[in-house]
């Protein structure tokens, strides 16, 4: 044991005990919450950018000089945020004086996150920072519209560094409460077995359906997605049951990834908790939290229906049936049952008014005492593998959203923010239509290869301001950003939960990027349609208005899922197909007239396939064999 220990890395090793102090740190000052906000985010920093550091690796230099480097750049980026915690009260007092001793503790933390967010997400979110500070330093030689006073190194310390914005704003405040919160009560549902048991839950409630091992991937990562706050780490966990189980039953690959990666997805936006975003959303927008939660519940059904709909019609298209040996419905909810206690606890707490931190803690206790109820059992070295395993999943995340502290804090120092919004209400003039669009774009192309808190954030400070100008509800301007920000993770070129799901299936990326932009067809125009009417979003309700385009929109998807798939009844054609598609898209609109003309295409079509006779049928066992040649 001790050979194998002294052969490892030295940062291999310092790794679990730095992460079990970080988590360990994390449970404490969240649950007595009597810190002051940037002390806390500095001691945030001071764990998480130094595990970054451990956890990656630089490939271009050789180990033992890599091993060097990364233990140095831990030490200083540590060193960086203890400096403002050991001087807390002084820099509160000088923080517009900043000594030579702050700027180079600003220096090596803003080269800290943005090299830590370089090795676990690539050059873009960097770039985009690295962009924000080079304006900020050039602002005076710069055109006379996008010009300010500049900055010198004395202006970026005092204005990212020693006041409560920049790297230690709301985005690295919510990193270092709730999102570390949420992913630490993930990492303990995962040790106890929450996963396994709702995948056994899936399986049983699909048994003997049309394509269940694909009903069973949609619901288990709807219901995991929800909890791990992150739709990659949703595809590593879910995925590696259930896209095996698809291809065995005869789905494509490229199909099975696509499921996968839509379902997990569309778990970041499945209330109640939203991978955290419920809260996160909450707090930007001052609001109570279950006032994000009845809103986000409508857009959610329909984004699934579409999913559950389309895995339908593919089933029958392809022949492929259910789960037989799954067990019996009520044995398998009597075993599974207790295992949901903990996530219907959070929400009872929630619903008292308890904060949703201490909320999430008191759950964490919950799983743990429950786990020797369960048989799971978790002692000592279990508990402290779940702290080690939550500190690790949320370092990403938090050197993500630091380097999003910085752009924001960039951008408002310099009222960039202010311009960019100018600039959009100007290209899209009187047409809020044109100015959606351009939105939806930023949003999407933020949110390539970052996780969807970053992006949101980023999402919220760039696009929101100038969306609410233009007329329509803070709450639909953030669920719109919300959404696309999550579904830039299906969104080709870089969607990252597509690559995830295809490297699993062993699939063709792009095949599987393509079907996945299908199945989640209706998200990319759900967001346009609450915005609109926000009738969707349960905010200004009317009975009549709500039964129509609720029951309206959810005939729009069983329509639009059977002409992306290519099937109803019987196999579509080509133009039945586009019919079926033109009349899901208008049947999803909440405007009756629009959503009747979409009815009367679908009834039509579905009418003279009964006139004029269906496709016949292929024999089930030869389209499976099809299937399992072409997977």
């Amino acid at each position: 044991m001790m050979d194998r220990l002294s052969k490892e890395p030295v940062e291999r090793r310092l790794l679990p005990p730095l992460a079990f102090l970080a988590a360990l740190y994390h449970v404490a000052a969240n649950y007595y919450g009597l810190l002051q906000p940037m002390w806390h985010t500095a001691a945030h920093l001071a764990f998480m950018l130094p595990l970054g550091f451990l956890i990656s690796r630089n490939e271009a230099l050789p180990l033992r000089r890599h091993t060097i480097a990364n233990v140095a750049f831990a030490v200083m980026a540590s060193g960086a945020f203890v400096h403002v915690i050991v001087n807390y009260e002084d820099i509160l007092r000088r923080e517009v004086f900043p000594t030579w001793t702050d700027q180079l503790a600003c220096i090596i933390a803003v080269l800290a996150i943005l090299e830590t967010t370089r090795r676990f997400y690539g050059i873009a979110l960097p770039l985009i920072a690295f962009v924000a500070i080079g304006y900020a330093f050039l602002g005076n030689a710069l055109p006379a519209r996008w010009s300010h006073a500049g900055w010198d190194i004395e202006f970026m310390t005092f204005n990212l560094f020693m006041q409560s914005q920049g790297i230690f704003g709301v985005a690295s405040k919510i990193s270092a409460t709730l999102i570390f919160t949420f992913i630490m009560l993930g990492a303990f549902l995962a040790r106890v077995g929450t996963t396994d048991r709702l995948i056994d839950l899936a399986c049983a409630f699909t048994r003997n359906s049309y394509g269940g091992p694909a009903k069973v991937a949609v619901f288990s990562s709807a219901l995991m997605g929800s909890v791990s706050g992150s739709s990659i780490a949703n595809v590593v966990a879910t995925g590696r049951f259930t896209i095996p189980m698809m291809i065995n039953a005869g789905f494509r690959r490229r199909f099975a990834g696509a499921v996968e990666a839509v379902a997990s997805t569309g778990g970041l936006i499945m209330p109640p908790i939203m991978g955290a975003g419920a809260f996160i959303m909450a707090e930007l927008l001052q609001v109570s939290y279950w006032s994000i939660v009845v809103a986000a519940i409508v857009p959610a059904v329909l984004y699934f229906s579409v999913v559950f709909w389309s895995v339908h019609f593919e089933s029958h298209k392809q022949d492929i049936r259910g789960i037989e040996e799954a067990p019996p419905r009520l044995e398998t909810l009597r075993r599974c049952a207790p295992y949901l206690l903990p996530l219907i606890i959070l929400l009872g707490l929630i619903a008292m008014d308890i904060p949703p931190m201490r909320a999430a803690l008191y759950t964490i206790g919950v799983t743990v005492a429950g786990s020797w109820l369960l048989g799971a059992r978790m002692g000592p070295q279990d508990i402290a593998a779940a702290l080690v395993d939550g500190a690790r999943q949320a370092t990403g995340i938090a050197c993500a959203c630091a380097c999003a502290g910085l752009i924001i804090g960039a951008m408002d120092g310099t009222g960039l923010a202010i311009k960019i919004s100018q600039i959009l209400i100007g290209l899209a003039g009187d047409e809020q239509f044109l100015g959606l669009l351009l939105a939806m774009l930023v949003v999407i192309v933020l949110g390539m290869g970052l996780p969807a808190t970053a992006s949101y954030l980023l999402g919220a400070a760039v696009v929101a301001p100038a969306l609410i100008k233009m007329g329509f509800p803070p709450i639909a301007v953030h669920m719109f950003i919300f959404y696309y920000a999550n579904l830039a993770h299906i969104t080709p070129p870089v969607d990252l939960a597509t690559y995830a799901a295809a490297g699993i299936a062993g699939g063709d990326p792009l095949g599987t990027s393509v079907r996945a932009v299908a199945l989640g067809s209706v998200a990319f125009v759900l967001p346009f349609l609450f915005i609109y009417n926000p009738v969707l979003l349960l905010q200004d309700v009317e009975t009549f208005a709500l039964i129509q385009s609720v029951g309206t929109a959810l005939i729009g998807t069983v329509v639009l899922a059977g002409g992306v798939i290519g099937w109803f009844r019987s196999p579509l054609s080509p133009v039945r197909r586009v019919l079926f598609v033109a009349s899901g898209f208008l049947l999803v609109q909440p405007v009756l007239l629009i959503s009747l003309a979409g009815l009367s295409i679908a009834a039509a079509v579905v009418i003279s396939d009964q006139v004029f006779g269906k496709a016949p049928l292929r024999n089930g066992k030869s389209a499976q064999k099809s299937v399992r040649k072409k997977a």
